[in-house]
């Protein structure tokens, strides 16, 4: 708490002035404000002619004076009574930590939040979902700003409990904290999926602190590296097998015989093979060139 100091007599003198020069502009601003009203524009100006004197008579008055040594006061903190810390409730816990999920009871007086129209649930569920999420944070944040209005109502009031504003301010403020939590996981859900899939299970894990995914990031992301690599080692690797093309019925045939790979010589060493007929197309024959059609029945020929 900041030290208080024994104010001098120059300083209460220069108050005591600005407060009166405060006072005259206020009765000049009302004389312009409220020049319809019947008032006499006299009595203002003895107003201002009597402040104006006692400025004078003050700064007359005003006499230098031997600086004193201040005196230094010491400000006792105010304890709280006992009723109003058993209301606030216990303290989650004496370090810097972040809120937990807000119980299912509080959900009972919750503001409820417009409902998606009938008609629009021939959407993807994907969208249902993400729509039924940003309602019940609407829901919760209908509970808050009812809890804190209620609140406000009850100040209002002369005769108002004070433990039971101290309540309402409480719940209203973990149902906030719980609202901000939600967000953290959000920004995480938002920004994992673009990141390498190797390591997103450990970044969904990791707590936050000043830091979204906490200050020990790459470290986290160096050992889930290493480990990966390790179990990658220890697994057996298979082996790839050999491509063996495909065969068809006639080449399977030529094959047959012998060993050899080359049909050629298979051929050659089989008598009794016939090459299989091969049709040989007519040509277009007119009645001006009647010697392509005797070629063309000398090629048959060959191949009976």
């Amino acid at each position: 708490m900041p030290k208080r100091r024994r104010e001098s007599k120059e300083e209460r003198l220069e108050r005591k002035l600005n407060k009166y020069k405060k006072k005259c502009e206020r009765c000049k601003r009302r004389k312009d404000e409220h020049s319809k009203d019947n008032r006499n524009e006299n009595d203002v100006g003895d107003i201002v002619e009597s402040i104006e004197s006692e400025e004078e008579i003050i700064l007359e008055n005003i006499e230098p004076e031997e600086e004193e040594e201040v005196e230094i006061m010491e400000v006792k903190e105010e304890h709280l009574e006992e009723d109003i810390i058993e209301a606030m409730g216990p303290p989650i816990s004496t370090e810097s930590s972040y809120g937990q999920p807000i119980h299912p009871e509080i959900y009972k007086r919750v503001e409820e939040a417009p409902l998606l129209n009938p008609e629009l649930h021939m959407i993807q569920e994907s969208e249902k979902t993400r729509d039924k999420k940003i309602e019940n944070r609407q829901n919760l944040l209908g509970l808050a700003t009812g809890t804190i209005l209620k609140c406000v109502d009850n100040l209002t009031k002369q005769n108002f409990n004070k433990l039971d504003i101290i309540k309402n301010m409480t719940e209203a403020a973990r149902i906030l904290a719980h609202l901000h939590s939600e967000d953290t996981v959000i920004r995480k859900n938002l920004l994992i999926p673009h990141l390498d899939k190797t390591i997103s299970k450990t970044l969904a894990d990791l707590k936050r602190d000043k830091f979204l995914f906490g200050e020990k990031l790459s470290e986290c992301v160096k050992s889930a590296t290493i480990l990966q690599k390790s179990a990658s080692n220890l697994l057996k690797k298979s082996i790839p097998k050999p491509f063996k093309p495909r065969q068809n019925s006639t080449t399977k045939k030529l094959l047959s015989p012998s060993t050899s790979k080359d049909p050629e010589e298979d051929v050659q060493g089989n008598q009794n093979f016939q090459r299989p007929a091969t049709k040989v197309q007519a040509p277009a024959v007119t009645r001006s060139q009647p010697h392509k059609q005797k070629n063309y029945r000398q090629q048959r020929a060959k191949y009976p």
